[in-house]
């Protein structure tokens, strides 16, 4: 019934850890234990990720800060769908400085360019999520292959980008969700980012970005 990773950690725990470190670390201790006795087939998926699905970015920062993994390199481990913790929040549209935090403190060990079971990159969720913010933090570790690679939907981070800016298809983006019912045109037009978005657009081509379709209304808009 050993977790090695679970057994590493709590043989290097301090007695000056942070409390509340200490009691999640415990709660998944016993949550393992508990889970092994009900099925001796039970896997528990890694801390990191754990901690973001979760959403204990504390937690999963303390993980990383005091090296309290097996490896540094756990830092890509990844959970059913293929995901690490860095497409996690991709996803999950952030939040975004825990995205920068990743990319800042922990870049050496990172794997940027990692595609999930569905073949999307980060880019990928970034640009079907519509956040600008988040795609434009994650561009400059993405490289062209990625930019050029078409997901299970067919569609490469360019693809998304030029969907969700005219407004092509209802992908209910989660930062402008409020606005899901009347997501148009013109709510794009008028919206204060919409020249923003549409800059970016042109950034992602200048970086090598594919475009693999032009949607049929957004021709017959032009």
């Amino acid at each position: 019934r050993v977790n090695n990773e679970l057994l590493h950690i709590l043989n290097r725990l301090k007695s000056d850890e942070s409390e509340d470190f200490v009691e999640w670390f415990f709660d998944e201790l016993e949550y393992f234990m508990s889970s092994y006795d009900d099925d001796c087939n039970y896997k528990h998926r890694p801390l990191l990720i754990r901690s973001i699905e979760q959403g204990r970015y504390d937690c999963s920062k303390y993980l990383l800060d005091h090296q309290l993994s097996p490896s540094k390199l756990d830092i890509n481990l990844f959970n059913d769908q293929g995901r690490h913790c860095l497409l996690m929040l991709a996803h999950k549209n952030g939040p975004i400085d825990m995205i920068e935090y990743l990319l800042t403190r922990h870049i050496s060990c990172l794997d940027t360019n990692k595609l999930d079971l569905n073949m999307f990159h980060s880019l990928h969720h970034a640009c079907r999520n519509f956040n600008l913010a988040i795609s434009e933090l994650l561009l400059s570790h993405t490289n062209r292959k990625s930019l050029q690679i078409e997901n299970s939907e067919l569609h490469t981070p360019l693809d998304y980008w030029i969907e969700c800016l005219c407004s092509l298809k209802k992908l209910k983006p989660t930062n402008i969700q409020h606005h899901s019912d009347s997501l148009r045109l013109d709510y794009l037009l008028n919206d204060v980012d919409y020249h923003s978005n549409v800059s970016f657009f042109q950034t992602l081509i200048n970086h090598g970005g594919q475009l693999t379709k032009i949607p049929l209304r957004y021709i017959r808009s032009i």
